[in-house]
């Protein structure tokens, strides 16, 4: 009988040896039915409720739920049963027992204990609730002061991240065999030469002249670009064209001057290239060019007058592509600003694109032959 508390403390003891008496009669077959479905074990089922009953006994006066007490309490000495029986049944004759490393069980416990760290507090809590106390998820509930619903849920999302946390990790896969680098042709044959040559020299000079404006040192740079950049192309190399700028351009940055922010020296070539085209559509936006700054200048010089993609003229430039790109639309807008009529970046870009099919710097016949017959140890064959 479920009596308040307060008619508990002011019932005689023989009206409480009565009630306790009138419960466990009205109680103990339901209960041993509750308890043997866990269990085969008749005498176990007998031992746990009598052992609930004598519990029960002792907290009469302060126990508001009776029934719930001993159900719990039988529950609780199965399970002490099962753990005693678990630790002392053999599961096989000491000759079969295999020798078993304390080691391992040393490594399980410590890795199960830093999975268990691993767990948010909550979820910690009721997994070490649930699974080493043997408490239910209504029991579980009242302790936190949450429903039994969230105590599933954080039941469900800690046995997930456990599975996570204890399922080793595979190995990575293993990498693919590193791609051979191309041979370098430290001597290339004078065919080779000659080809890579006559397709990239006028690229590399007009590269140099658009930032020294003078004949002379552009000549000299351009053959020093290829005696250091022959030696290590080949003839399948993809982009030789960037491979020889890069090496154009760091040759200029050796330059005891170093032109980039030379603005007249811009100005000069930018007019020397509107002098060989004659009423050039785009000749206002050309000579809008030399106000831009030198990695603007730059920017704008390898991707329209020297046609190279964003990545090239990255590589080129030593950037990234986010940061060129940047760099390009600020170039754009600059050019914008000092056109004298409105004009968006997209414009410029066309107008440029335009520039580039109109403008070429021509190598002059006898500087491309004395550079032709600088590069050794081939010299290359007259045209």
């Amino acid at each position: 009988m479920n009596l308040p508390d307060r008619a508990r403390n002011t019932t005689p003891a023989t009206d409480a040896h009565d009630d306790f008496t009138d419960f466990y009669r009205r109680s103990y077959p339901l209960l041993v039915a509750q308890a043997t479905a866990s269990t085969t074990c008749r005498a176990g089922v007998l031992d746990a409720v009598q052992d609930a009953y004598t519990d029960l006994w002792i907290r009469w006066k302060t126990i508001r739920n009776p029934t719930a007490y001993t159900a719990t309490a039988a529950r609780h000495n199965l399970y002490a049963q099962a753990r005693s029986q678990a630790r002392t049944t053999p599961t096989s004759t000491p000759e079969q027992q295999p020798q078993r490393d304390p080691s391992d069980t040393i490594t399980l416990q410590q890795t199960l204990l830093q999975a268990l760290r691993e767990l948010p507090t909550t979820q910690r809590a009721v997994v070490v609730a649930h699974y080493l106390q043997a408490l239910t998820t209504q029991e579980i509930a009242t302790a936190l002061r949450v429903t039994p619903s969230t105590v599933r849920t954080h039941l469900t999302l800690g046995r997930r991240r456990m599975k996570t946390l204890l399922t080793p990790t595979p190995p990575p896969p293993t990498p693919p065999p590193p791609t051979p680098t191309p041979t370098r042709l430290h001597t290339p044959t004078a065919h080779t030469a000659h080809t890579l040559y006559e397709r990239h020299a006028p690229s590399v000079y007009g590269y140099l002249y658009l930032h020294l404006a003078a004949d002379h040192p552009t000549e000299t740079l351009t053959s020093e670009t290829f005696r250091l950049a022959l030696p290590e192309l080949t003839p399948t190399q993809p982009h030789p064209k960037t491979h020889l700028i890069r090496t154009a351009r760091t040759l200029l940055t050796q330059q005891p001057h170093h032109p980039y922010g030379q603005g007249n020296q811009r100005h000069h070539a930018i007019q020397t290239l509107l002098d060989t085209t004659s009423n050039h559509p785009q000749e206002l936006l050309l000579l809008a060019l030399p106000h831009l700054t030198a990695p603007q200048y730059e920017c704008i010089v390898l991707r329209y007058l020297q046609t190279l993609s964003i990545t090239d003229s990255a590589r080129i430039m030593n950037r990234t592509e986010g940061a060129l790109k940047l760099l390009h639309h600020r170039a754009l807008r600059t050019l914008a600003h000092h056109l004298q009529h409105p004009t968006e970046p997209a414009d410029i870009a066309r107008s440029l694109t335009d520039a580039a099919t109109h403008t070429s710097h021509p190598l002059p016949p006898t500087t491309h032959q004395r550079m032709k017959a600088t590069l050794t140890p081939h010299p290359l064959p007259p045209n």
